[in-house]
């Protein structure tokens, strides 16, 4: 919290709403690298703020989530962005305890946005970003191994089906 009152105080309680429409586009911007994106954007992030608010050259000092989400959105968007953390925590729960073939979908998921939230330096759009991109290589995951199940079931029904085996 120490971060965030300094942020709040360099800012002097005035937030900048810098790239508050473009934070809402973090999962587009999570896989698209910077070279096909050319104007996408920089987030507020610990190297920034530590050049642009300390005069540091190198290194960095922690912006906090809290920070993120007032810097992009101001006040309404901590409190908002607290409220999306919590309802998305609830609903991974909620995934997790269906107890289905998904949950340990669900669970990795949980774990990445668990572990991201113990960074207190951490800010939201890099949070985001993690998150979508561990979301992304398990649906690719479970895609190939769907398909592989699919390959092997039709294997196995294929020899009953084929028109030369068939009883006349």
């Amino acid at each position: 919290m120490y971060s965030f009152a300094n942020l709040l105080r360099f800012t002097n309680g005035q937030s900048p709403y810098e790239n508050a429409w473009k934070t809402l586009l973090v999962p587009f911007y999570s896989v698209v690298p910077r070279g096909l994106a050319p104007g996408k954007p920089i987030f507020f992030n610990s190297g920034r703020n530590a050049h642009e608010y300390y005069g540091w050259i190198k290194g960095g000092i922690s912006v906090s989530m809290p920070g993120s989400f007032y810097f992009a959105w101001g006040y309404p968007g901590i409190l908002f962005g607290m409220f999306f953390l919590g309802s998305l925590l609830a609903f991974v729960m909620k995934k997790i305890n269906r107890q289905d073939i998904n949950s340990s979908y669900w669970t990795i998921i949980l774990v990445t946005l668990v572990m991201q939230l113990m960074d207190t330096g951490i800010t939201f759009q890099s949070s985001t970003t993690n998150v979508i991109r561990v979301s992304l290589l398990m649906l690719l995951l479970y895609l190939l191994y769907s398909r592989k199940q699919n390959k092997k079931k039709q294997r196995r029904i294929l020899p009953f089906n084929a028109p030369n085996l068939r009883r006349g």
